[in-house]
């Protein structure tokens, strides 16, 4: 039987394309392909957006495929806009956040702010377990205000045992080969 659906890439809107690729890239060791530029008619009917361009660039991080587009007026000036108060609140409806499972969370933390990102030091939990060191986690934003948690498992247990407090480890959450352990 033929597959009839397959994730393709989840797509951030942000202001500028280019400094979000830098911050993906350099806080947390996203690839970047070259951008594109789209506009016209047919892109107009697709976004439901009249006369603007689209700026676009993927970014890829293991398995997953990430888009930035940037909507520009016919002078260049982004013309997106925030729907709501930045950063965006855990329980706001839409996309509301990405987490990524890191080896060492203060150094990519640091990372996150020389990019210029923002840790939310409020949202810092060490979630013990029986059988290994704690699951540390911290929230931040992206550069826009697009939110992003932050998950270090000391070890495979660690893992194991965080999975299964979600019940997603019949998923194969995390990935075995894709998560870095310290």
């Amino acid at each position: 039987m033929t597959r009839q659906t397959a994730f393709a890439h989840l797509t951030l809107c942000v202001p500028d394309v280019d400094v979000a690729a830098d911050f993906y890239v350099g806080a947390l060791g996203f690839a970047a392909a070259d951008g594109f530029v789209s506009s016209g008619p047919s892109m107009d009917q697709l976004t439901g957006i009249d006369g603007c361009q689209l700026r676009a660039r993927f970014l890829r991080k293991d398995s997953l495929y990430v888009e930035l587009t940037a909507y520009l007026d016919a002078d260049g000036t982004p013309c997106g806009r925030h729907p709501h108060e930045l950063p965006r609140a855990a329980h706001d409806y839409g996309v509301a956040h990405l987490a990524f499972l890191v080896a060492d969370l203060d150094a990519t933390t640091e990372l996150v702010v020389t990019h210029g990102g923002q840790v939310l030091d409020d949202t810092r939990v060490r979630m013990p377990t029986r059988v290994s060191e704690p699951i540390d986690l911290v929230f931040c934003t992206d550069p826009f205000g697009n939110r992003m948690e932050l998950i270090r498992h000391a070890d495979e247990q660690a893992a194991a045992t965080h999975a299964r407090w979600m019940k997603a480890g019949n998923l194969g959450w995390p990935d075995p080969g894709t998560p870095p352990t310290s």
